[in-house]
């Protein structure tokens, strides 16, 4: 698990920032808009995602693992910051006593100058459940946002995005967090509607949120859907009830889609 991250003169060259934090669990971030929020965010979920591919070369017994892992994380780099950052300065993660592994990265003019993965304990490296660090920007917190990716993924002639090279081919229209965000959120909308709604993590949700919301409104609010009337199809969520029917979520008001979004798809 990733328990601490370090930035070291990081940021583009007008805004550096230099930190170091623990994570936890549940982490909350509080700042003033342009203290460097977002750099952290965005630093967090690159290293995590960029050691979950090392772990998963590592586990595959890749050849020449050093010099693909340096070219692909460089790919993921390109796609998550934007060319006008021109990041610069070093970051490094590692668990909680720096027991298991240590990572760190250079950047040097938006470009990854050296890395180094050091793995301390390579048994429980291989087993450990690295924190999959989730990020996602505000323009990718709506269902009408989802349905425009997956408007476009269609017309592209993409059904399931399987490699760097597949997300690249949206890098002009999408950042990779939030490609990867949506893809989830499809999985998990998926997975229920195969299951037929039977219990999963999406329906104990579904139960916590119609509990909150009869003990919030009396039962008489009409602006919140209730989540028993939600209907999983073709990977989209609409709302069905005697008052409206088939309305799909996309068209409720964007305050709306966007808690529903990150109550019932996040984690």
């Amino acid at each position: 698990m990733i328990e601490k991250i370090t930035l070291e003169d990081f940021g583009p060259k007008e805004a550096k920032m230099s930190m170091d934090i623990g994570f936890s669990k549940l982490n909350v971030v509080a700042g003033l808009n342009g203290s460097g929020k977002t750099i952290l965010f965005k630093s967090a979920w690159f290293m995590g995602f960029t050691l979950e591919l090392y772990k998963t070369m590592l586990m595959l017994k890749l050849p020449k693992i050093d010099e693909l892992f340096h070219k692909e994380a460089s790919v993921v780099f390109d796609m998550t910051f934007t060319t006008k950052e021109k990041i610069s300065g070093a970051i490094m993660i590692s668990d909680k006593d720096s027991a298991i592994f240590e990572y760190s990265c250079s950047i040097e003019e938006g470009n990854i100058a050296t890395f180094n993965i050091n793995v301390l304990d390579l048994e429980k490296f291989k087993v450990s459940d690295i924190e999959n660090i989730q990020y996602n920007s505000k323009d990718a917190r709506t269902f009408s946002q989802y349905e425009k990716y997956l408007n476009i993924k269609r017309r592209l002639g993409f059904d399931k995005l399987t490699s760097l090279e597949d997300i690249s081919e949206f890098k002009d229209l999408f950042q990779i967090y939030d490609m990867l965000w949506f893809e989830q959120v499809k999985g998990k909308i998926d997975l229920h509607e195969k299951s037929n709604g039977q219990r999963g993590r999406i329906s104990q949700v579904m139960e916590i949120w119609d509990s909150v919301f009869e003990s919030s409104s009396g039962g008489t609010d009409t602006h919140l859907p209730q989540a028993s009337d939600f209907v999983f199809k073709d990977s989209m969520i609409y709302i069905n009830n005697d008052e409206i029917q088939m309305k799909k979520l996309s068209d409720y008001d964007m305050g709306t889609q966007s808690m529903i979004m990150m109550t019932f798809l996040a984690g």
